[in-house]
């Protein structure tokens, strides 16, 4: 499963870390939820670790994956 990180992210401009704190509490309860769901997952789970040495569809490979589609 890739990671669906414009789904279970939360993404910032540099310039607006700063006020990162209102922004993280000003997302909606319901947006909060669904991500949370999404992240329970357990094929979602599995994608987000990092065991050692790395297997397919772990998080290692998932990034690596993203990078190789933005790269093109």
């Amino acid at each position: 499963m890739p990671i669906p990180w414009e789904e279970i992210g939360v993404f910032v401009a540099e310039e607006d870390v700063p006020k990162l704190d209102s922004i993280l509490t000003s997302i909606p309860t319901d947006v909060i939820l669904r991500k949370q769901r999404l992240l329970a997952n357990p094929s979602m789970k599995q994608a987000m670790l990092f065991p050692q040495p790395s297997q397919p569809r772990d998080a290692f490979h998932q990034i690596l994956n993203g990078l190789a589609r933005t790269a093109r």
